[in-house]
């Protein structure tokens, strides 16, 4: 079985924003050898889904919230 990657958080920050900025994940895939999905996941953890006391949060915030 494969073994799994991992990118650190400063990389996946770096991918994320390529997309932001009008990059494809299937540009992105191809480019940086990821996995579209890898890359779809990171760019969903970042999307902003509320609010909490007038702050943004971001999915992963959600997540994270919901642990506790």
């Amino acid at each position: 079985m494969k073994e799994a990657k991992r990118y650190d958080k400063i990389f996946k920050q770096t991918i994320v924003e390529l997309h932001k900025k009008g990059k494809s994940i299937s540009e992105l895939s191809s480019e940086y050898g990821i996995s579209k999905q890898s890359i779809g996941s990171w760019v969903k953890l970042t999307k902003k889904v509320g609010r909490i006391e007038g702050e943004e949060l971001s999915y992963k915030e959600l997540l994270d919230l919901r642990k506790k």
